[in-house]
């Protein structure tokens, strides 16, 4: 009886779900923000209206003294650090040393590192190399050629400072990268250096001395690259002639990096050499374009703050122990005319080199994130030291106190 008094109600549904063949189909859910947003991006470029961005990220000086190759296993150095590095679209840095395998290492005062190093560098996620700077030549024309052919024979991977013939230059990197948004950006890279420790065989890399006659020279070189390049950004990379460890910004290379922005169309230009972390700003060209300026962002790796001075943080020495990871984000708009870009934002990341229990010297994001697990772990020398640098960090740059990793 149960199972007769059901059969109607059995037969009723299945007539109506085959007369849902015949009923006109209900509109379509409305698309969720994100589809919207690609559909609306999409539309966009086909109309020639499109926008695009950008994430740049610049780092310090890549060094290898005893204190950092000894102890191998090169990619616990970036391990806490490369999360960030690797979620940029391009990420820069200076490597300070010539890359050679068939040569032994080699610290100070003549450099010499092996491409795992370098590998694990890549590995944490920088793609973009400057190679010129005052110990590119330490190991004379063999350690200059054997730097170009390994950073030539990676893919996906760019360096610009050394030529392959002597006299040609400044030699410079066209970077064509697709972006998550669907933008293609045409970034011109250029690095050249003030200053080689040697002469040995300076015809081979980007070297221009701070001359008034070397600077015009250099500037209208740079010019004419990129009047041709068809660019959307231009990043240049100086290796400074300037006395190490000075905190402050000389005039001297305020008003040239200017005049490379202004006489050279210069987006962004990334200094280093001092081994200190400086100053950085954003400017507006004669042009109207945004342009950003970097005056040093100190060492990223490195074994020189090897003797912490832990009741004495504000010595000389241990502001090598720091740098800068300096993002910038810009924004290329098309009307279908024309394209400009803009510099939609930009934040700064405090790093330090700590020496962990095995000796071996790691990077880690100074903030209070670090500092609070120094403490948990009751490391309370290192935590009381490493507060100290913070503050004194943020005291002579302040912008530091609003950047956060």
């Amino acid at each position: 009886m149960i199972k007769n008094a059901r059969l109607p109600l059995i037969l009723s549904a299945l007539v109506a779900l085959s007369s849902c063949a015949t009923k006109p189909e209900l509109p379509a859910p409305e698309n969720a923000p994100a589809e919207r947003d690609e559909q609306r991006d999409s539309q966009d470029r086909k109309e020639g209206n499109a926008s695009s961005t950008i994430r740049l990220l610049f780092a310090g000086d890549i060094m290898a003294h005893e204190e950092n190759f000894v102890p191998g296993r090169f990619d616990r150095i970036w391990r806490h650090v490369s999360d960030k590095i690797s979620a940029a679209d391009l990420a820069f840095a200076n490597i300070e040393s010539p890359v050679m395998d068939a040569k032994g290492w080699r610290a100070y005062p003549t450099f010499n590192m092996h491409t795992d190093y370098v590998e694990a560098a890549i590995k944490a996620g920088f793609d973009v190399f400057s190679l010129a700077n005052n110990h590119t030549n330490d190991q004379y024309l063999k350690g200059i050629q054997s730097t170009r052919d390994f950073f030539s024979s990676r893919e996906g991977i760019w360096a610009a400072g050394l030529r392959k013939a002597a006299g040609e230059g400044p030699t410079y990197q066209i970077v064509e990268k697709d972006v998550a948004d669907g933008g293609k950006w045409r970034i011109l890279f250029v690095a050249f250096t003030e200053l080689l420790n040697r002469p040995d065989y300076a015809e081979y890399v980007d070297y221009y001395q701070s001359t008034a006659e070397k600077r015009r020279e250099l500037k209208g070189k740079l010019a004419k690259i990129k009047a041709e390049s068809g660019c959307d950004i231009f990043v240049i990379s100086v290796h400074t002639d300037e006395p190490e460890y000075i905190l402050r910004v000389t005039e001297n290379h305020r008003k040239f990096f200017r005049e490379l922005v202004n006489e050279c169309g210069a987006d962004i230009v990334w200094a280093n050499h001092p081994h200190v972390a400086k100053e950085w700003e954003q400017i507006s060209a004669d042009d109207g374009r945004d342009a950003f300026i970097m005056y040093a962002n100190g060492n990223t790796i490195s074994g020189q703050r090897r003797d912490p001075q832990f009741k004495a943080p504000a010595t000389n020495r241990d502001y090598t122990g720091e740098g800068i990871f300096m993002e910038v984000t810009l924004e290329k708009k098309d009307d279908g005319k024309k394209s400009s870009v803009a510099i939609k934002d930009s934040s700064a990341s405090l790093v330090t080199v700590m020496i962990a229990d095995d000796g071996r010297y790691v990077l880690r994001f100074l903030d209070d994130e670090l500092l609070d697990t120094l403490d948990k772990a009751e490391y309370l020398k290192w935590r009381d030291y490493l507060f100290e640098r913070k503050r004194i960090m943020e005291s002579y740059i302040p912008a530091l106190k609003k950047e956060r990793p």
